[in-house]
């Protein structure tokens, strides 16, 4: 929304938002091994705070060139925090007997509730955004000195029986399989970046846009979880449980209206979860179990 107000077209938003994956393919595994190799607790710190100032940036300039190198240089210093941060808290709760879940349920619950404090404050001006993550980045950073020392690794020196072989790999079915299948919704996702674009020019507001990401997310899963039933001579009516995982717990509503035009009566059991991310940026995923007979 903010770049469509700056003047730039769908095919420059475009490029702007497909930065994020590709630096994350060539590039997530060097700063893990910068991590590894040095402090995590320093390298998380240095990348929320760069990831911070950078987001700065974007108040200072208009022009496609200027937004495009402000938006390569954010994704290059914050790709890394939530891997990496989630990395040191696994690694804190495995070497003190913690369970994970309930120190990711933290941060679930902060994703859930930042948007209500903040909604109003970007209602006012969509460019507060800006300086509110830079000031909730850096806080963030300040609070890395009170991690724990996290132990960095020795690097691993690859011989020529180590490693992965990617050929093996290629050879087998089910890994093409997932490969076509993840590429295949990443196309779906792609194109929930333009939904909110084409419903502003309708005149919708934020929170209507937000609304229709979560009914075409919804539609999409269910139709994906149909296929892949139809596949292994399934239907819906086989399903016996399901799990509805949503990045934000707003999008009940919408996603239990499509949801409910998929399933009839008697309705499997379902449980709902509002998670702090799910992958390649979706807004719901859908998890089922199907029994035969």
């Amino acid at each position: 929304m903010d770049l469509m107000s700056r003047g730039l077209s769908t095919t420059q938003i475009g490029v702007i938002t497909a930065i994020g994956p590709f630096a994350s393919l060539l590039l997530q595994t060097a700063w893990g091994r910068l991590a590894d190799r040095t402090n995590r607790k320093f390298i998380l710190m240095l990348a929320l705070a760069t990831s911070g100032l950078s987001a700065l940036l974007y108040l200072l300039g208009t022009s496609y060139p200027y937004i495009l190198g402000v938006a390569t240089l954010f994704v290059l210093v914050n790709m890394s925090v939530l891997p990496m941060s989630d990395a040191m808290a696994l690694e804190f709760c495995t070497n003190n007997r913690f369970h994970f879940a309930p120190v990711r349920m933290c941060g679930t619950i902060g994703y859930a509730i930042m948007p209500v404090l903040l909604g109003g404050l970007f209602s006012v001006h969509l460019h507060y955004i800006f300086p509110t993550f830079c000031a909730l980045c850096l806080i963030a950073a300040a609070g890395t000195c009170f991690f724990p020392k996290s132990i960095a690794k020795a690097p691993v020196r690859a011989g020529k029986s180590s490693g992965v072989r990617i050929l093996p790999l290629l050879r087998d079915p089910f890994v093409i399989f997932l490969l076509t299948a993840n590429f295949v919704i990443s196309i779906g996702i792609c194109a929930y970046t333009y939904l909110p674009l084409y419903a502003s020019n309708m005149g919708y507001d934020n929170n209507l846009c937000g609304l229709l990401n979560a009914v075409a997310a919804t539609r999409q899963s269910l139709l994906n979880v149909k296929a892949i039933l139809e596949e292994a001579r399934l239907t819906l009516a086989n399903v016996v449980k399901t799990t509805v995982y949503l990045a934000d717990m707003g999008d009940f509503a919408a996603m239990n209206e499509i949801y409910s035009q998929f399933f009839s009566q008697p309705f499997p059991a379902r449980s709902a979860v509002a998670v702090k991310a799910l992958p390649k940026g979706a807004l719901v995923e859908v998890e089922v179990i199907a029994a035969r007979g």
